[in-house]
């Protein structure tokens, strides 16, 4: 039972882990492409 429990509860953190990794990807890409446009930006104007 105890054993049970200990994996259900690793299961979880590991889901959100995933989903704190993609969330964090998401906000890498979205910063990225901000910054990108804003350097085209300061370097054109």
């Amino acid at each position: 039972m105890r054993l049970c429990s200990f994996a259900s509860s690793i299961y979880q953190i590991s889901r959100i882990s995933e989903r704190v990794f993609y969330a964090q990807r998401w906000i890498y890409m979205y910063f990225k492409r901000r910054y990108i446009i804003l350097y085209i930006y300061m370097k054109y104007l």
